[in-house]
């Protein structure tokens, strides 16, 4: 490893001079020791040098005292004052590796001689670098592989290395130019071209109506290409994004597997919030319903000129998300990939699983602040018990957790994890994906299909995510100015899961007073919930704020489904070649349906004795009910525009002129009712009781709205744009 950094570090410094450095500049040493044995002078050697030495440990003389005394001496002139009057000897190679053996060592010594005659065949070289077009490069890092040796051409592209032999490799690399490497011949003098590399600025960016390239953006635009988001093992698109781009910042709901992502460009633009118009294929959509695999790139616009043609919509940003299409004139390709693993939390709590210490620290906390005892009713006696159990991670029979009192009541002495009760630390994943994509002369076609599973973090009952995603799309050129393409998507999931519907609820609350000490469960298998007086504290302490039981019960049940489905018809026609004329609509469906069902939950404090945690304690969580949610979404767009771009020499015009307009509908159905017959079937139907609540809204909104874009450039150095 010194190695490689000193080599680094005087590559660095030979790359900033732009001018030949040789190679005969090596290492230089300055050393002082006196009377220590050849193995420590060695290793003083090493520290203060590049070279590495190697030796048989049972050789003769390495216990032999020597006293060496160099200043900004070559490596070769301290190694020969070394070893001057020893009975060992050595011999270089590679510049830095040192072999040391027995003086008269036959072997070596032809070794040593094979090393003479290797000096003797080394040669100089020289030579220039250039461009494709015969100019000189300047400042062209030039390295021989496998060593030390570097040196950079100077102003006038040449350079010069000596001390090389027939078959070495010099690399050389250069900024804006494809790497090369030259194999050494039996010629002394090279004249090396370099390629220049292909510039990303004649990539074709997408913006908004229309796309441009990159050279001629004047606005602030960034691009996240497939090659950026392929291969991520992620569950849907807004995932895939995270980190793509440095100025695109997400913000995960809940972290299970159908959560919200909050997106913002540039930070939070408003005091009110905002969030960015997300378009994917021209159509509003949420990113967390698409495939990351079908994305062929991803344009986030992030100043003024977005909002100029989007509308106010566009106020804190736009992305653009364009997905793949096939290729004309291309045969029909099949790809599968298949992704398996297992996902694990980037953080975790570190949770006490000691009853004694956990209970000691609350008390003392308690003691400090409150200046007297007050959490626990635990005595001298009970701390003994939970000493005696310290080091017991599982229950032993002979030291039960779980110790019955006179009362009727348990007292616990548990070193229970309750952070892998609720909790799992792995989580299998399953991602599926296949595309069949290919092309003739005049229509080509992209299809694809994805199936992704995967596990919730909830150990306790079901937690389990599915989703399925198709997508086909198909461009035709029906004549020369006529082009038809469609593009249909569609989105399913399915997400089940126990507890409450809302999990960053249950995350916050099932944790509270679930003090290591007490067990899920007593020996008769009901639920902790709450304690007798003066168990744990004067007053009465619900123990994981009634999560526990609900858990254990699992009764408790959460279904939430999605689909939405997309068909989008675009129509193309080209007067000129010059000027395009294009009519799009979109129609888009989207239904969710949410089903929560909450019931009574048991739970003992005496032995023998059942109680229920019910709407008395918490309405909104225990109480006997059932909750349906269901929404309607319905989003048709219609954009007609124009795109001119003529050329007049040097004078370069593109603008874009059209219409966008919009009808939106959105239902919102919410009912629920109390008092079920059976905790074992959910539906209104069976309910006898009160309805909790009925919702019913309806918005609808129509939009439209006119755009322009103007960009001109001068001999692709000078531009204007105009929204």
């Amino acid at each position: 490893m010194k190695t490689n950094i000193i080599t680094k570090l005087k590559f660095a410094a030979v790359s900033v001079a732009v001018a030949a450095i040789s190679s005969a500049a090596m290492a230089e040493v300055t050393v002082s020791f006196s009377k220590i044995s050849y193995r420590k002078a060695m290793e003083e050697i090493q520290k203060v040098s590049n070279l590495h030495f190697f030796y048989n440990v049972s050789l003769k003389g390495l216990d032999s005292k020597v006293s060496l005394s160099v200043k900004n001496a070559s490596e070769r002139s301290a190694l020969d004052k070394l070893f001057a009057d020893s009975q060992l000897d050595y011999t270089l190679k590679n510049d830095n590796t040192v072999v040391v053996f027995q003086k008269g060592d036959a072997t070596k010594g032809e070794s040593k001689k094979n090393t003479k005659e290797q000096k003797d065949s080394r040669k100089k070289i020289k030579g220039v670098v250039t461009d494709e077009k015969g100019e000189p490069l300047v400042g062209v890092t030039m390295k021989v592989r496998n060593s030390n040796k570097a040196v950079v051409t100077d102003l006038d592209g040449k350079f010069s290395l000596e001390d090389l032999q027939k078959g070495d490799v010099i690399e050389l690399t250069y900024v804006g130019y494809a790497p090369k490497s030259v194999k050494i011949d039996d010629s002394s003098s090279y004249d090396i071209r370099l390629q220049e590399m292909a510039s990303d600025l004649d990539d074709v960016v997408v913006v908004g109506y229309g796309s441009q390239k990159k050279v001629n953006l004047t606005g602030a635009v960034s691009v996240v290409t497939a090659k950026d988001l392929n291969g991520r093992p992620t569950g849907n698109a807004a995932t895939a994004l995270q980190g793509a781009d440095p100025s695109l910042n997400l913000s995960m709901g809940s972290g299970g597997p159908d959560s919200d992502v909050s997106i913002n460009i540039r930070g939070v633009t408003s005091i009110n919030g905002g969030k960015p118009l997300i378009l994917v294929d021209g159509v509003e959509m949420d990113l967390t319903r698409v495939n990351a695999n079908d994305i062929e790139s991803v344009s986030i616009l992030k100043d003024a000129s977005a909002a100029a043609v989007y509308g106010a919509k566009a106020s804190a940003g736009v992305v653009l998300v364009t997905t793949k299409s096939g290729q004309n004139d291309s045969r029909a390709r099949v790809s599968f990939d298949l992704k398996a693993g297992w996902k694990r939390q980037t953080t975790s709590s570190d949770y006490i699983t000691s009853g004694f210490w956990q209970m000691y620290l609350n008390e003392s906390s308690m003691y400090n602040d409150q200046s007297r005892y007050f959490l626990t009713g635990y005595g001298d006696n009970e701390y003994a018990q939970m000493w005696m159990r310290l080091d017991d991670k599982t229950e032993n029979p002979e030291r039960p957790w779980c110790v019955p009192t006179p009362y009727g009541h348990w007292m616990y002495y548990a070193n229970y994890d309750w952070y892998s009760h609720y909790f799992r630390k792995d989580r299998p994943m399953q991602d599926y994906n296949v595309s069949v994509t290919g092309g003739s002369k005049k229509v080509n076609y992209y299809v694809s299909g994805r199936a992704y599973l995967e596990d919730g973090m909830l150990a306790k009952g079901a937690d389990s995510f599915k989703s399925y995603s198709f997508r086909a799309k198909v461009n035709a050129r029906i004549t020369d100015w006529l082009t038809y393409r469609v593009n249909t998507s569609f989105f399913n999931s399915h997400y089940d899961h126990g507890g409450t519907s809302d999990l960053n609820n249950f995350l916050y609350k099932a944790l509270l007073h679930t003090y290591a000490a007490f067990p899920s469960t007593n020996p008769d298998g009901t639920s902790l919930f709450q304690f007798a007086p003066g168990l744990i504290s004067m007053n009465a302490v619900n123990m994981g704020a009634g999560y526990n039981a609900m858990l254990n019960y699992n009764k408790h049940k959460t279904v939430d489904r999605q689909n939405e489905a997309l068909i989008k018809n675009t129509i193309e026609i080209r007067p000129l070649s010059w000027w395009k004329i294009i009519g799009e609509y979109a129609y888009l469906f989207r239904n969710t349906t949410r089903s929560s069902r909450y019931v009574n939950v048991p739970f003992s404090r005496t032995e023998g004795e059942i109680e229920w945690i019910d709407e008395g304690y918490d309405k909104s969580s225990f109480t006997d009910k059932f909750v349906r949610n269901m929404t309607n979404t319905t989003r048709q767009t219609i954009n007609a525009y124009m795109e001119f771009d003529p050329s007049f020499g040097d004078h370069n015009l593109k603008a874009t002129v059209g219409f966008n307009g919009e009808i939106y509908r959105y239902l919102y159905f919410k009912a629920g009712r109390q008092d079920l017959m059976s905790q074992d079937v959910s539906s209104l139907n069976i309910a006898t009781g009160e309805y909790t609540e009925v919702i019913d809204k309806v918005n609808n909104a129509v939009t439209y709205g006119f755009f322009g874009r103007v960009n001109y450039d001068y001999a692709g150095k000078y531009l204007i744009e105009v929204s």
